[in-house]
């Protein structure tokens, strides 16, 4: 009787502490929206969302695109500038109806910005889990404020990028595989097609491995999620595809988002095409050989290659928002993972100080307008330490700083 009166008790100390977190995180997130105005990621989605739930106007319509520029720019955007065309599956814009129905912006902000803070939590314990890292309660903390407060993450989370809600999806994906809940992995995969441009090659690395291993239960489970997202779709919009489909090509022709193109052609004319296609051709070289090796690995393996896979998206030559960088969050964490307990006290320091240099390197480079530091710098860089790092963890402590780092 004792046991279970404390185990009460402790259960309801947590959950008040939990209400506690999030209702002081909700407060704070409400007085920085109204004070900073920001959230133009989210105004993109919500606004043509809430104009269809509340008065039936398509979110494809032009004049929700227009209504949305008159909000971030006071008129209509200019050559130049982003349109905030809206171009999700019309099932995504059925996801966000409960905070459509909110009518105050700020309000339906401050939520969206708790709802990602806790994504951003998850998406740490998913990266942990699968990284087979137990940090200590020294590194745990750092990680999270690195996690938050890192220049894609912060940028994701105060414009209310669906970037790191898409993060939680895909590589909770991975972590249901290997638990081996084989259907709930399908279905988080099929919710994480929230923008191919950012998740499409993992998403076809996972297909590929799938294939390979004769895991089709986790097909299965993708099939049934988005075949009921659009049938759902579909009866309460029939015409949304064809929107849909001609918005994103609209879009994509454009979209102002820096490339690997548009940058080298800026900087070399005439001659950045032909490095932007060889830069493209590096990065399908690595892939190819990185897919064929990964095909009926386990699941640690496909952690890996799914993080390289993330890593090196924006040399396939797509418009890539530098807040998009924070999908590649669990790959950073996965290197931190294997310098701790491969090196023990110097791998912790190694991995401070990259670390460190990640996070002051990216914010210099984004405060002084250098976004093409997210297409050149950021995704070698992360390349070779994650080829490092497997290098370190698959041979055999030999070298003497091995063996210190051990105590032998």
């Amino acid at each position: 009787m004792r046991n279970r009166l404390a185990a009460l008790s402790l259960a309801l100390f947590l959950l008040c502490l939990a209400v506690a977190i999030g209702g002081g995180l909700f407060w704070g997130n409400l007085q920085f929206s109204r004070n900073t105005h920001t959230g133009v990621e989210f105004l993109a989605v919500w606004k043509p969302a809430q104009n269809f739930a509340l008065q039936g106007i398509s979110p494809y319509n032009v004049e929700n695109t227009l209504e949305v520029q008159r909000l971030v720019y006071g008129r209509v955007a200019r050559t130049g500038e982003r349109s905030f065309q809206f171009v999700l599956p019309f099932y995504f814009a059925l996801l966000f109806f409960p905070l459509a129905s909110i009518r105050d912006f700020f309000l339906a902000h401050a939520l969206w910005m708790t709802l990602l803070q806790l994504a951003v939590s998850g998406l740490i314990v998913l990266s942990l889990r699968l990284s087979r890292w137990q940090a200590s309660w020294f590194a745990l903390p750092l990680i999270s404020l690195f996690a938050v407060f890192w220049q894609p993450g912060t940028l994701a989370l105060v414009d209310g990028n669906l970037v790191l809600a898409q993060s939680l999806l895909v590589f909770g994906a991975l972590r249901a595989i290997e638990s081996e809940a084989d259907e709930l992995a399908g279905a988080l995969a099929a919710l994480g097609l929230i923008s191919l441009r950012v998740s499409g090659l993992v998403l076809l690395l996972l297909a590929v491995w799938v294939f390979s291993t004769g895991r089709y239960r986790i097909l299965a489970g993708f099939l049934m999620t988005i075949t009921v997202l659009i049938a759902v779709a579909f009866l309460v919009y029939p015409g949304w595809f064809t929107e849909f489909f001609f918005s994103s090509i609209i879009e994509w022709r454009t979209q102002v988002l820096p490339s690997t193109f548009r940058s080298l052609e800026h900087w070399f004319p005439g001659l950045g095409t032909p490095l932007a296609q060889g830069l493209r051709a590096v990065a399908i070289v690595i892939l190819f050989l990185e897919w064929q090796a990964v095909r009926g690995k386990g699941v640690h393996w496909l952690f890996w290659t799914a993080s390289l896979t993330a890593v090196l998206t924006p040399w396939f030559g797509m418009k890539y928002a530098p807040a998009w960088t924070a999908f590649s969050l669990p790959a950073i964490i996965l290197v931190f993972s294997v310098m701790g307990q491969r090196w023990g006290l110097l791998g912790r320091l190694a991995a401070l100080l990259i670390g460190t240099a990640l996070f002051v390197g990216l914010w210099q480079a984004y405060l002084s307008g250098f976004d093409s530091v997210f297409l050149f710098a950021y995704p070698p860089g992360m390349t070779l330490l994650l080829y490092w790092v497997r290098w370190w963890a698959t041979r055999p402590p030999r070298l003497w700083a091995d063996m210190l780092t051990q105590g032998r």
